[in-house]
């Protein structure tokens, strides 16, 4: 049970801690954010670059056995469906809105994230994606 623990607190609990980041950050109203295109994307790719790796280590290291491309792929779509439900409760923030170029913009940062937690440590760590693979 204690090891349990420790890999919980290892590897489960960054992703949420970060979500709640992501959460505090979208609950800003309008009047405090600054202006700009470019820095909007650049919150976003930061937020949701940091969550895909975040959320790709932490099924890595699932008791369960994946292939890489299944893990990927359910990191991206935990991502997504997390920008959608931020999006849409963000649209209840004074000066605020929603879009869905948006999440799709997080979705796409979210994939930057996944692939480079998988070649940081499937390639530069030299862990063989056969490790996931059943």
């Amino acid at each position: 049970m204690e090891q349990r623990k420790r890999r919980f607190w290892a590897f489960g609990f960054p992703p949420l801690l970060w979500m709640g980041v992501i959460f505090t950050l979208s609950s800003i109203p309008g009047k405090h954010i600054p202006k700009g295109w470019l820095i909007h994307q650049a919150a976003h790719f930061v937020e949701y670059f940091v969550l895909g790796l975040l959320l790709a280590r932490a099924l890595a290291h699932l008791q369960i056995k994946l292939r890489v491309l299944t893990l990927s792929l359910l990191s991206v779509l935990g991502v997504l469906l997390f920008a959608i439900f931020d999006e849409w409760r963000q649209s209840f923030v004074p000066g605020r809105s929603s879009d869905l170029v948006t999440v799709l913009f997080d979705g796409g940062y979210a994939a930057l994230g996944v692939a480079f937690y998988d070649e940081v440590v499937f390639v530069f760590l030299g862990k063989r994606k056969k490790r996931f693979e059943p």
